[in-house]
């Protein structure tokens, strides 16, 4: 049963060029200081409970975990998931909103916890409110939140859960109060955290600008960004892990994004990342004809009149996005990267 959840963690198909991602080399990087062995196992036992019929496949249990696949989720969630509080009676909800409702079926399936409904137009919601599930999201991102954000809603949230189970003793003996943990990891590439971040909140550029200094008229540049607003506490450890590129503010909506547009930056520390944490929703399909964008421009094709008119004709094919869209599509609904 937990093999067929979790099969579509292998059932990925790999073409060509994933082959070659695959194969990069990536010295620096190794799975290590993201979510600690106790943490993990916090996790682990708010899932399987004690007194669980579960309990007895404990061995079994522990050989299918897969805490890449965690950490991807707690990156992902906290691009733009929220632990919210209901106006009524202040229960405690756990939502994500995508247009990519197949993402979104993927998180659920892996624990086979909420629901995944089409609430108005281009939009899906994941969302989780039964206590038993809360429960084990408390453990899942107790001490595991990066953005300042995300540990305030997460610090009302346990503070409204712990409020309840005073209050009720019949659901304390099933599920007991929580202490917060106020210290939370650090920004590191040695985690899926930012594969799963990217996942919702980043997307991967082509530009094309008219310019007569080059020989073939134009100027092509490719941009790695990843977008988050009221996040000014994040930025400073992003720079300092990527080391490179430059934030910038879009107006008005407190938003910042940060850019990256160097070639040998991007082929030795972002390829290299994604081929050891890859991409689970269709950005993949953005990253690989990002990669082929990059090889071409690497190998100077496209300062010659004829290589640019090949870059051309992927960005009007893509409309500089490098985003997958669906065939047939009578409009842009699935605005990915």
């Amino acid at each position: 049963m937990i093999s067929k959840q979790l099969m579509f963690l292998n059932n990925q198909q790999e073409t060509s060029t994933v082959a070659k991602l695959r194969r990069l080399s990536l010295p620096t990087l190794s799975h290590g200081g993201g979510l600690k062995s106790l943490d993990l196992h916090l996790a682990y036992l708010a899932n399987y409970p004690e007194g669980s019929s579960e309990t007895t496949r404990e061995a079994t249990y522990k050989n299918v975990y897969d805490p890449i696949f965690l950490d991807w989720r707690i990156g992902f969630t906290e691009g733009d998931g929220g632990f919210h509080l209901s106006a009524a009676d202040n229960r405690c909800f756990f939502v994500i909103q995508q247009a990519e409702p197949e993402v979104l079926y993927k998180i659920k399936d892996a624990r086979k916890m909420g629901s995944v409904t089409h609430p108005e137009p281009d939009v899906w919601r994941y969302a989780v409110s039964a206590k038993g599930d809360i429960f084990k999201r408390i453990h899942i991102f107790n001490g595991n939140r990066i953005l300042h954000k995300r540990r305030e809603q997460f610090k009302r949230w346990v503070e409204n859960w712990n409020m309840h189970m005073r209050k009720n003793m019949r659901l304390r003996s099933d599920f007991p109060t929580v202490d917060l943990k106020t210290r939370d990891r650090k920004f590191s590439l040695h985690t899926a955290w930012l594969s799963g971040f990217v996942d919702e909140s980043g997307c991967f550029n082509l530009t094309v600008t008219k310019n007569q200094r080059y020989a073939a008229g134009y100027r092509a540049r490719l941009r790695f960004i990843l977008d988050q607003s009221d996040a000014l506490d994040f930025w400073p450890q992003y720079e300092e892990v990527m080391g490179s590129g430059t934030r910038h503010l879009r107006k008005p909506y407190r938003c910042h994004n940060w850019t990256i547009n160097d070639l040998k930056v991007i082929a030795s520390l972002v390829f290299p990342y994604f081929a050891k944490f890859p991409l689970r929703s269709r950005k993949r399909i953005s990253l690989l004809r990002f990669y082929k964008c990059h090889a071409y421009m690497t190998a100077k094709k496209h300062r010659t009149p004829q290589g640019m008119q090949q870059i051309l004709r992927w960005k009007r094919r893509s409309k500089g996005s490098l985003d997958y869209k669906p065939k047939n599509a009578k409009k842009k609904v699935l605005d990915l990267v």
